[in-house]
């Protein structure tokens, strides 16, 4: 079965690799246009598993890579995480089919940064959709669909990593259903939708230190580890990488006259603020140019204190 696949590094390798290990490689790679920070590395991730590539360079609606495509004559293309709106003059040329792995339970979160958005909104599943492709993003007929569960603890970069992986396993197993069976049965995507996934460009978020300590939770872990997460504290711009809740029950140096923001205690996870509902731990943060890493150490070192605060970024 002839393949090609349009990826962009991360979700490329566990997809290529998933393919290569199940004796149906990708006979091509198409990696993003011409000056996308990730194009070279798939490059480089192709040619390690001797998968050739083939390129535009700003657009694959281009005229020679569309005569290509069709010299081509694949069976299946499939796409994972890619950037660009493919074309009907390049999907049209599969013979069986052109599907999109979307990381997200469509028609929920469709858009360029879904991971970001469930995580923000307090979803307690997201998922992966095979679908066909259409003339627009992430409309197209639905072939499967398979649930994630989110964690408390999950973040933008641990559910992204989690995804491609289902990704990965789902795209080869949709493969091998075609062998075997042909293409399954499709269903129409429903147009209601509560949520889209716009792109997020950072910095994303200020932090309010009057909201709930699990809105400021969700908005960290939404932000981490590609966008920022600003506040201040003593003049200085801090970026807020992690944290977590705090038992109010097991403080008892919380203070009704305590500022919104300010610590007001420091235990042997973090530094814990006062929020709009309770308390909230900063665990690892990066401030001013003097500091990155570990909040527990910046107070050992005497750079913030019980009774600093933090505010949030005009």
């Amino acid at each position: 079965m002839k393949i090609i696949l349009f990826t962009i590094s991360g979700a490329a390798e566990p997809v290529i690799k998933k393919l290569v290990s199940q004796g149906t490689p990708p006979a091509y790679v198409v990696p993003p246009k011409d000056g996308h920070f990730l194009r070279e590395k798939t490059i480089v991730l192709a040619h390690e598993y001797n998968i050739p590539v083939i390129m535009f360079n700003t657009d694959p609606s281009e005229e020679l890579f569309v005569k290509r495509i069709n010299e081509i004559a694949p069976d299946l293309i499939l796409v994972a995480t890619f950037s660009h709106l493919i074309p009907e003059s390049v999907y049209s040329a599969a013979s069986i089919a052109a599907i999109n792995a979307h990381p997200s339970l469509l028609p929920e979160y469709r858009g360029a940064n879904p991971s970001y958005h469930v995580i923000a909104n307090g979803e307690s599943h997201t998922g992966v959709t095979l679908h066909l492709l259409d003339n627009h993003f992430d409309t197209g007929a639905i072939l499967q669909q398979i649930s994630l569960p989110i964690s408390p603890q999950d973040t933008a970069g641990t559910i992204t990593v989690k995804l491609d992986i289902l990704m990965a396993t789902e795209l080869s197993a949709i493969v091998d259903t075609i062998k075997e069976s042909g293409l399954p049965k499709e269903s129409p995507q429903s147009n209601q939708s509560m949520h889209t996934a716009p792109r997020v460009h950072p910095p994303s978020d200020c932090i309010n230190w009057e909201e709930p300590a699990q809105d400021i939770d969700r908005i960290i872990r939404a932000n981490n580890p590609f966008h920022f997460i600003c506040t201040r504290l003593n003049d200085l711009d801090v970026i807020l990488f992690s944290g977590g809740l705090v038992d109010i029950s097991t403080l008892s140096t919380l203070s009704e006259n305590a500022r919104y923001g300010e610590i007001v205690a420091i235990d042997e996870f973090g530094v814990i603020l006062k929020t709009g509902d309770g308390a909230y731990r900063i665990t690892s943060l990066s401030y001013g140019t003097v500091w990155a890493g570990d909040t527990v150490t910046l107070a050992k070192l005497g750079l913030i204190n019980i009774g600093d605060c933090f505010e949030s970024k005009s």
